[in-house]
């Protein structure tokens, strides 16, 4: 694995000081509203890069997924091994969503994770803060909560997908 050499304060998340982040994460943290959304046009979008797949046809879906657990602020550790193991804090994720997929007996359990932009307008940084979550954290599926459309212009070919601050404008 490569080392990392980021110091905490270069990629300190400046919307975490704000209370604006918390009463995104707030509307968020209710499974009936990812259900929700998650059967709106949004519930289309694929799972996962389906360049990444053997037969593309078949990526999962988000409409396929039944949320069934939400986890606020999870933290990403990993371990680094030295002449003792420890464990290194890479970030937390604003919301982790887990939930279930498949058909009758084939069911798995699939992880999403998903960050909260609120004041800080830095495209670039919540790309890299993403892209570093998803290493670490091995989930790959992520969504980028923000107030700014224009980001999904930009997000989505990277599959890393953007949703409105405002519930109501997703679900109706």
């Amino acid at each position: 694995m490569a080392k990392d050499t980021l110091k905490p304060s270069e990629w300190e998340d400046k919307d975490l000081k704000t209370s604006e982040h918390d009463d995104i994460m707030i509307r968020f943290a209710n499974i009936e509203v990812w259900n929700k959304i998650f059967k709106t046009k949004f519930g289309e979008y694929p799972l996962l890069d389906p360049r990444s797949m053997a037969e593309p046809s078949r990526v999962p879906k988000f409409k396929d997924l039944r949320v069934e657990e939400i986890k606020l602020e999870h933290p990403i550790l990993v371990e680094e091994k030295s002449s003792y193991t420890k464990k290194l804090l890479v970030g937390f994720i604003d919301i982790l969503l887990r939930g279930r997929m498949g058909l009758g007996d084939f069911q798995y359990t699939q992880e999403i994770g998903c960050e909260i932009k609120a004041k800080e307008n830095n495209l670039g940084a919540a790309i890299r803060q993403v892209k570093r979550y998803k290493f670490y954290s091995g989930i790959g599926a992520w969504i980028v909560i923000s107030p700014w459309d224009y980001w999904n212009d930009i997000l989505a070919p990277q599959f890393i997908y953007w949703l409105p601050t405002d519930i109501e404008r997703i679900v109706e």
